[in-house]
């Protein structure tokens, strides 16, 4: 003998709860967003209201930043445009990288180049140039030509 449509509707939510349940791991972070912008600060807190300059978030804001998170850079400009890239020194994981990405439908423009030395860090979005007229090219070993 069949369920009888309400009994089985309970039932359905009874599975859902139950699977959902147990594929939730406790404690998981969930991950988070940050916002920088041209004239953000190193005391910002990285919200909206209140954010990052990109020296600070480049380097994970002293360990805020964490595997996972989205960096958002806010229309304008970064860098100097000088021989010195930024560097962006934060690790992610695996299959979890932070990501740093122009804020939708904004123009972020990063001046002078980039380099990336932590692991695992998704660029998506930005624009990169270098308007200095002093360059050089590397050979394989590093030394300007």
């Amino acid at each position: 003998m069949g369920l009888s449509p309400p009994r089985r509707h309970q039932r359905c939510i009874s599975l859902v709860a139950f699977f959902g349940a147990l594929f939730a791991v406790p404690g998981a972070a969930v991950a988070a967003e940050y916002h920088v912008t041209p004239e953000g600060t190193a005391s910002g807190d990285g919200s909206e209201a209140s954010p990052w300059d990109l020296a600070t978030a480049r380097l994970g804001a002293g360990g805020v930043v964490a595997a996972g998170d989205t960096i958002w850079l806010h229309a304008g400009s970064y860098g100097d445009g000088g021989s010195e890239p930024i560097d962006f020194l934060m690790n992610g994981q695996a299959g979890n990288p932070i990501t740093v990405r122009a804020a939708i439908g904004e123009r972020a423009t990063i001046l002078g180049g980039v380099t990336v030395s932590g692991e695992y860090i998704r660029l998506w979005g930005l624009e990169i140039t270098n308007p200095s007229t002093d360059r050089f090219v590397t050979t394989g070993a590093g030394e300007p030509n």
